[in-house]
């Protein structure tokens, strides 16, 4: 169990691969029946808080449409869940997000700012993405956090 003040939440999701003879409704592809499952894990008590089943042809990042976000937790996703309007969502909603950057992804670093040494925050950067950004969406500078650590956390 982390011991962390703010609550942290992983997203992902995995594919179950089906029989498309014995399930004829999950289509995934040509000859293949799949479904996803969409989970939201509270990783201070390892408990999942949301879960979700679709059709295997759903993308990951459509999930974020059907989260409510809590003011002030971390989302951590991977990233398939890349899209800046869905993402500019949870920052009006007061949460934060950490997702692995694609490799195509364009920006441009403003400056950093100092962080303590002693938190777990090893570097705070503000960035302007140049990526397709959606019209009235992010136009100003965003946060990008990343978090990782120099001293241990207990788990």
């Amino acid at each position: 169990m982390l011991e962390l003040e703010e609550t942290i939440y992983a997203l992902d999701s995995t594919t179950i691969d089906l029989c498309l003879s014995l399930f004829p409704w999950g289509h995934f592809r040509k000859r293949k029946a799949a479904v996803k499952l969409h989970t939201l894990l509270d990783l201070r008590c390892n408990i999942s808080t949301f879960k979700e089943i679709t059709d295997g042809r759903v993308h990951d990042v459509n999930i974020l449409d059907s989260l409510v976000p809590e003011a002030g937790s971390f989302y951590v996703m991977d990233r398939a869940y890349l899209d800046f309007q869905r993402l500019h969502q949870l920052h009006l909603e007061l949460a934060y997000f950490i997702i692995r950057a694609k490799t195509n992804l364009q920006f441009t670093r403003m400056y950093s700012r100092p962080v303590d040494k002693a938190s777990v925050y090893r570097c705070i950067r503000q960035s302007n993405s140049r990526d397709s950004i959606p019209p009235n969406s992010i136009r100003r500078k965003s946060g990008e956090s990343k978090f990782t650590t120099s001293k241990k956390i207990n788990t």
